[in-house]
């Protein structure tokens, strides 16, 4: 029971910090509203194709199940989908700064993870392939993806030195939050007016932090602090140590980002934060034209 509560209240957070756009309206009907569901879109895995990269689907702590209110019933064509599609969209950094989006999957701790060796090479894979969240002031550890001060960063440099790739977008979470050294020092403040001028402020008035030199630069002079979720969090089950968060390949093809699908990301009053416009322009080219914005300049 207190699962199903924590759930609800999940969810309850998300909508409340879903963007206000006309794409975050749904379309009417309980099983696929289009007259083909393809793979394109983004699903949910198959229990086997899980287990065959690793992870025990049914420990998966907030699954996507099509009735959830981020996900809908629809087909897909793809053999390692199920007929679960996401409707909510994430935004993120990728290493570089620039803006990605990715589908909300699900979340691990470690005893998700096959007693096997795809199990022990997965959860190898995803410390390779972190994802950063900014938790808001006032609640530095017990930090969700829809209670964030601004978008992840997904920092995928080490993609090039793994063989088989992140095909479920296995991700360790590190929670990145300002230290007392960046608010009571002269250096501090000195650094907190430099980030933003050059980057916008986020949810909570601190500066957005938009790249991985960033956080490593930040990190190094202490004005930061990187922690992995407490591994308390594992009973009962309230958070993962790690993301299912595979990053959409906006390039690949045509109409990855549906016409029901919404995004969701930190807003103040329901306006995007200025320094994160960029989302918005970004998904809706996508979902309006089927391509970046820079496509259809």
């Amino acid at each position: 029971m207190k699962i199903r509560y924590i759930t609800l209240l999940t969810v309850l957070m998300i909508l409340a910090f879903a963007l206000p756009l006309s794409a975050q309206k749904r379309v009417p009907g309980s099983l696929s509203s289009f007259a083909e569901d393809t793979s394109i879109f983004p699903h949910d895995f198959n229990d086997e194709y899980y287990a065959e990269n690793g992870v025990f689907a049914p420990s998966i702590i907030d699954r996507r199940d099509g009735n959830d209110f981020l996900s809908v019933f629809g087909l897909s064509s793809n053999p390692t989908h199920r007929n679960v599609r996401l409707l909510a969209v994430l935004p993120a950094y990728n290493e570089n700064g620039e803006p990605r989006f990715w589908s909300p999957l699900g979340e691990l701790i470690n005893k998700s993870f096959t007693n096997d060796g795809a199990g022990v090479e997965a959860r190898e894979m995803a410390a390779l392939y972190p994802i950063y969240v900014f938790p808001k002031l006032g609640d530095p550890s017990l930090a969700s993806f829809a209670n964030t001060r601004q978008a992840a960063l997904i920092d995928e440099l080490q993609t090039g030195f793994y063989y088989k790739g992140n095909p479920l977008g296995l991700r360790m979470v590190l929670l990145v939050n300002f230290s007392e050294k960046a608010f009571n020092t002269k250096e501090g403040m000195l650094m907190m007016e430099f980030m933003e001028k050059k980057n916008g402020l986020s949810l909570d008035g601190t500066p957005l932090i938009k790249n991985s030199d960033e956080i490593a630069e930040l990190l190094r002079e202490e004005f930061i602090s990187v922690q992995k979720r407490s591994a308390l969090w594992e009973d009962p089950p309230v958070g993962g140590l790690y993301a299912i968060s595979p990053v959409i390949n906006i390039y690949a093809n045509k109409g990855v980002i549906a016409p029901d699908a919404f995004l969701i990301m930190a807003t103040r009053n329901g306006q995007t934060l200025p320094g994160e416009s960029i989302f918005v322009h970004e998904f809706g080219c996508l979902q309006k034209f089927g391509t970046p914005c820079e496509s259809n300049q």
